[in-house]
């Protein structure tokens, strides 16, 4: 089923059990009162569970069981992806509202990340059916990364307050080391039935990589495949040419091969990989393939969330359609 297909819409007065990650970004900056405020006002079937990030886990299980028509999420991409394998295992479909940083599966799933808008907008939503990512036992809603960009993402993370020496130097010391084995061939793949290719680093993305940068493509359900982008360059200085090719028509960038499959076969020479998944760094206990689910993950959102309508084959720089 395409990504964004209606499913079924739910009854006024259907039972929604919201979680909140209390330490998520945007719920800490409007606080609990606040959050509880909109959620009352939204619909009086609505409960609100308040949770410290080491009690979610157990918060999201309680509220997966408790018989609810839908479960909404107020966290980061952590937070939701964990809500996502839930409903994924469940059928329960989610309400993912943009609480941390990035906000992948709200943007897709809303078209915005506004917070306070999307609570109360939420009564007025339906049920859709979302295209679906998975690597490893792990749903990714956009884009997944292997090779050297989980090492990279590590060292972000690191330096991310309240930053310390000690993981600010493991991370630096890990990527250092991982440069070169990764420039060898750090990620073999294989799109389909193809033949095996090594990079440096490969992209997986829903549908298209250009929803990571446009944001009218983020509803587009024109592709039913994985994109494949592969960074196959083996020296530093193919390396760092292929970034300046990059910043500009980035398409035709040297050492850039570009496919599509269904199923990519990965071997990632690594027993428990790093991967980045919609911007996060996980580590996963096995990676042999990643799979498009079409229409595996149920979310409640406005029937569109943004324009569809155009042909996003034929855009120009600015996302306008060509005329």
């Amino acid at each position: 089923m395409p990504d964004g297909a209606v499913h079924s819409s739910l009854t006024s007065d259907a039972a929604i059990a919201v979680v909140a990650n209390a330490r998520a970004g945007s719920v800490a900056r409007l606080g609990e009162d606040r959050i509880r405020q909109l959620v009352a006002a939204g619909s009086a079937s609505c409960t609100l569970t308040w949770s410290e990030p080491e009690q979610l886990e157990e918060a999201l299980d309680l509220a997966f069981s408790s018989g609810a028509a839908a479960v909404a999420v107020i966290g980061g991409d952590g937070t939701i992806r964990s809500a996502a394998k839930r409903s994924l295992q469940s059928g329960v479909p989610i309400a993912p509202l943009p609480g941390g940083t990035l906000n992948i599966l709200p943007k897709l799933a809303l078209g915005h990340a506004d917070l306070e808008a999307a609570i109360e907008e939420m009564p007025r939503w339906i049920v859709r059916d979302m295209d679906v990512g998975v690597i490893g036992g792990e749903p990714f809603f956009l884009t997944a990364a292997c090779g050297f960009a989980g090492a990279l993402a590590r060292m972000r993370e690191a330096w991310r307050p309240p930053r310390t020496w000690s993981a600010v130097s493991k991370a630096t010391v890990a990527c250092l080391q991982g440069f070169g084995p990764s420039l060898r061939g750090g990620v073999r793949y294989q799109l389909g039935g193809d033949i095996w290719r090594n990079a440096h680093t490969l992209v997986l993305a829903v549908g298209s990589v250009e929803r990571v940068v446009r944001a009218d493509l983020y509803q587009d359900k024109s592709h039913v495949t994985l994109q494949a982008w592969a960074l196959a360059a083996q020296t530093p200085l193919q390396l760092l040419r292929t970034a300046w090719q990059a910043t500009g028509n980035w398409r035709d960038a040297a050492g850039l091969d570009v496919g599509r499959a269904e199923v990519i076969g990965l071997r990632l020479g690594n027993k428990r990989p790093l991967v980045v998944l919609d911007g996060e760094p996980v580590r996963l206990s096995r990676a042999s393939e990643a799979r498009l689910m079409p229409g595996a993950l149920k979310v409640l959102g406005p029937p569109l969330a943004l324009n569809t309508d155009q042909d996003v084959s034929k855009t120009d720089g600015e996302g306008a359609p060509w005329r």
